[in-house]
């Protein structure tokens, strides 16, 4: 049998394994509101610095920053690219735009690798900005890629033009993301009674896509699973389950 450890221990015992635990749940909250925030940060600094990077040996020389300012001032190539869009699409409005680019399509349609690059963008771009539906419209899962093995999948539309008139009139298409990349994957057209909604939006599932499963629809769903609140909470449980026997054995 153990000694037992004398009376005057067991309080200080307690007091420092409380501490540790207090340190280590700290540490850990800590990992989880500056984690997302710094994700963030970097994402949007290294978009805002390719854009500089690419935009700003545009613009003269006399309308930089550091001309005036001496030193670099961020954002200022973003500025300029939103400025050019703005032209471009104020310039091609008019009779003499829409001519000239008639005239640079005529050109690029007789570059053949061009000309299908093109067309493939100009028709994703015009169908993403036109229509209203051109979005995913709910989440499913689909067998795939083997029965037995399913996967998520994103609704999209119902089968059109030449597609619908030879498949039947309940098929629709389905994009299949692949992780942790969901922005390439598989295009589908399968019959609806085939997939499985779920009730979930398609923020969620693409959280439960990119994080490979790790955030799953238990944690997302629900008023009481949302924000860093509850994952702080989340996570103090863990550790005072974890306390628990200790507390016991002191």
């Amino acid at each position: 049998m153990p000694p037992q450890a004398p009376e005057t221990e067991r309080p200080l015992r307690r007091f420092w394994l409380r501490q540790e635990t207090s340190l280590r749940q700290g540490f850990f909250n800590g990992i989880l509101v500056l984690t997302p925030v710094a994700v963030t940060v970097w994402f949007t600094v290294s978009i805002v610095s390719w854009i500089d990077a690419s935009m700003m040996p545009l613009l003269p020389r006399a309308l930089h920053p550091e001309t005036y300012l001496g030193f670099h001032l961020p954002g200022v190539g973003l500025l300029f690219a939103l400025f050019l869009v703005t032209l471009a699409g104020v310039v091609l409005a008019n009779v003499m735009g829409l001519t000239a680019m008639g005239a640079a399509e005529r050109l690029v349609e007789r570059m053949p690798v061009v000309r299908a690059i093109y067309k493939t963008t100009q028709e994703v771009t015009g169908t993403l900005l036109t229509r209203s539906d051109a979005s995913f419209q709910q989440v499913g899962l689909i067998e795939f890629p083997r029965p037995g093995a399913w996967a998520i999948c994103f609704i999209t539309s119902s089968a059109r033009g030449i597609v619908g008139e030879l498949l039947p009139s309940d098929v629709v298409s389905v994009f299949i993301p692949t992780t942790p990349n969901p922005t390439t994957g598989f295009l589908l057209y399968v019959e609806r009674r085939s997939l499985r909604v779920l009730d979930i939006s398609v923020e969620d599932a693409m959280k439960l896509i990119i994080s490979a499963g790790l955030v799953g629809p238990d944690l997302l769903a629900g008023p009481t699973a949302s924000g860093v609140h509850s994952l702080v909470t989340r996570l103090k449980k863990s550790f005072d389950m974890r306390l628990q026997p200790n507390r016991k054995r002191g």
